[in-house]
């Protein structure tokens, strides 16, 4: 299930809003780049480059997965925050993904005992 058309970070504005002034959380795969969004709901966004996946069903499977599992697990985060995955480096999708839940909670701590 995918996330709602709220959650989702869409224009192109935003995005280079939260590539320009986000604090980041950076792992081997991926990096997460997150704001406060000043709304009163969570949004996300994912970017990975052809170069780095040139099949866009692969691209498009590893955004879902990683949306799933972060729609899973976004309960304890604060509301009003954009996030951003941006995949670095190729690596298994099963890896990925896991690294990007980790880096997710990494960041809900930050939020979290701010």
């Amino acid at each position: 299930m995918a996330f709602p058309v709220g959650n989702r970070l869409k224009s192109r504005k935003d995005i280079d809003l939260v590539f320009r002034n986000g604090d980041a959380a950076k792992g081997s795969f991926l990096f997460i780049k997150f704001i406060k969004n000043g709304l009163d709901t969570i949004r996300f966004g994912f970017i990975i480059p052809a170069k780095i996946f040139s099949n866009a069903t692969k691209r498009n499977r590893i955004k879902r997965r990683i949306a799933e599992n972060i729609r899973n697990n976004v309960r304890n985060t604060d509301k009003g925050y954009d996030f951003l995955f941006v995949l670095r480096s190729k690596g298994e999708e099963d890896i990925i993904n896991r690294e990007a839940l980790l880096l997710f909670k990494k960041i809900e701590l930050i939020i979290n005992n701010n």
